[in-house]
């Protein structure tokens, strides 16, 4: 059984309802494979999952990684040529922006908008400068890059 996360069985973008929990695990319980899926980078979506389903399958990134058994492997990447394209463009427009890899990731994300307060930040993780990204290998393989914000959407337009 595939479940996808956020608006399916979380509704607070936080936590999964403890009925829900119980539900899955009878379910797994009685031999149900249980495979949890997200946009979300495997990063952001443990701390939704309760510690029971940390060792479950899990698909983020809209495919791009998993999670099998807590360890995880990217599926798909963004190639360091096509990424420094992404990144001159990011760069300039000042484009509001999420690059993942897979544990770190860069970003530029105002307050205001409503990804910010799901972006878990730990004392583990960093929050990189995109400007090192490609210039250090620091993120090593970029998998997504999402576009948030356009401050001069005209000019982007003409792109």
């Amino acid at each position: 059984m595939y479940l996808d996360i956020d608006g399916t069985i979380c509704f607070d973008g936080r936590q999964i309802d403890n009925e829900i929990v119980e539900r899955l695990l009878s379910l797994h319980n009685i031999g149900c494979t249980v495979i949890f899926a997200s946009a979300r980078p495997i990063r952001d979506l443990i701390p939704v999952l309760p510690k029971q389903f940390h060792l479950f399958p899990l698909i983020g990134g809209n495919g791009s990684i998993v999670s099998i058994n807590g360890h995880i492997r990217p599926l798909a990447t963004i190639q360091p040529k096509s990424f420094k394209v992404i990144k001159d463009v990011i760069n300039h427009y000042a484009l509001d922006y999420i690059v993942d890899d897979q544990w770190d990731y860069a970003a530029r994300v105002d307050e205001s908008h409503t990804i910010f307060r799901r972006l878990n930040i730990l004392i583990n993780l960093r929050l990189l400068n995109l400007s090192l990204v490609v210039s250090q290998p620091i993120l090593h393989l970029v998998m997504i890059t999402m576009i948030l914000r356009c401050y001069n959407t005209l000019r982007l337009a003409i792109l």
